[in-house]
């Protein structure tokens, strides 16, 4: 069985972290304990310069930690129906935008929605326009946008199962749109955060979690893993505290950065696809895509996939917004209910292996 996730963190990364020269990062660059603590802090700094509650559309298709950061800033979360893999925003979606104070939109996967941002942009000038890459590699959005402006902010995650993943923390990047006043009031703000603290618990979690996906200790912790993913589902997550990112996780980070074989073992790889028009990928990828999508339909009695641990990204997601009191489906978004049930995801690790033999399978996306 080949786990739908990787390994993440070797050990001489580990120990490396002990040793590892800091990286030169701009001053602006705001690293943060986990990236819903960035979405968080930002929206109620927003909020309280704007001195109103904002109305903030994010895309309903999203882990409930999103929603959650969102609710919890003291602002509206507005949810949004779109299909992650539809590149082309209808009227009615850019209804909902024109009405909206801030967007939260999410770069899924790896794929880069330039076209689609600028169109937003160019319809509505004033608006602040957050952009959450928790699966855009770092690296690669540093070669591709240095000189680019579409967004006001983009906010990463260093969590597990993103393509550089310390076990925890994130990363807020304030856009050139940011004026100077608003930038010293958000580094002012940035000033008063605590640290936060890496007790045990948190070590233990990063362990087990890191080497549960090894490939020679998959099989024990297979059973474990699978039981509780069976569970009930209940998102009780404590409340979001935004604080400094852990010095000790930090270092991991750096040393993730700069690791070649990092990127390899969190699943991406610079092979540049999207749909059969190889013309588009440059327009629809950052260059390393952290999952992958395929059609339901080409994998469910396909033999080739039969041995990989198949899965849907965010498939409880109707039972993380109900934790919240908000009530979603089919009807009332057909477009995020349409890519559940017609889309699966399989491991990075086939599409690395697999790669060049698979360009042209079909339901690839």
């Amino acid at each position: 069985m080949i786990p739908r996730y990787n390994q993440q963190i070797s050990l001489t990364s580990f120990i490396r972290s002990f040793f590892v020269k800091p990286p030169e990062f701009p001053e602006n660059y705001l690293f943060f304990n986990s990236g819903r603590g960035a979405i968080k802090w930002l929206l109620s700094l927003l909020k309280a310069s704007e001195k109103k509650r904002l109305e903030v559309g994010m895309p309903c298709y999203s882990c409930y930690t999103v929603y959650q950061a969102v609710s919890e800033s003291g602002n509206k979360a507005v949810l949004l129906d779109i299909d992650p893999v539809n590149f082309h925003p209808g009227p009615q979606l850019e209804n909902e935008i024109g009405k909206l104070d801030v967007l939260l939109w999410i770069n899924y996967f790896g794929f880069r929605y330039n076209k689609i941002l600028k169109e937003i942009r160019d319809m509505f000038p004033d608006l602040v326009i957050i952009e959450d890459c928790s699966q855009v590699d770092l690296r690669d959005y540093l070669k591709i946008v240095h000189n680019q402006s579409l967004s006001d902010y983009s906010i990463f995650s260093f969590n597990f199962r993103k393509p550089i993943t310390a076990g925890g923390g994130g990363l807020l990047i304030p856009g050139k749109r940011i004026e100077s006043k608003l930038m010293h009031y958000l580094i002012e703000g940035y000033g008063k955060l605590a640290s936060e603290k890496l007790g045990l618990k948190k070590i233990i979690h990063i362990l087990i979690y890191n080497y549960s996906y090894n490939r020679l200790l998959y099989p024990v912790f297979d059973r474990l893993i699978a039981k509780r993913r069976s569970r009930d589902f209940h998102p009780e997550e404590p409340e979001v505290t935004p604080s400094y990112m852990n010095p000790a996780l930090k270092r991991l980070f750096y040393v993730q950065y700069r690791d070649k074989m990092a990127r390899q073992k969190a699943g991406n790889h610079t092979y540049r696809y999207f749909g059969s028009s190889h013309e588009l990928a440059d327009d629809y990828s950052y260059g390393s895509l952290s999952y992958y999508p395929v059609r339901l339909s080409s994998v469910s009695n396909n033999e080739t996939f039969k041995n990989l641990d198949k899965f849907m990204l965010w498939d409880n997601l109707a039972e993380g917004y109900k934790f919240f009191d908000i009530s979603i489906s089919e009807k009332s978004h057909p477009e995020t209910f349409g890519f559940l049930s017609g889309k699966i995801f399989l491991p990075a690790a086939f599409f690395n292996n697999h790669v060049n033999g698979y360009r042209g399978f079909p339901g690839i996306e």
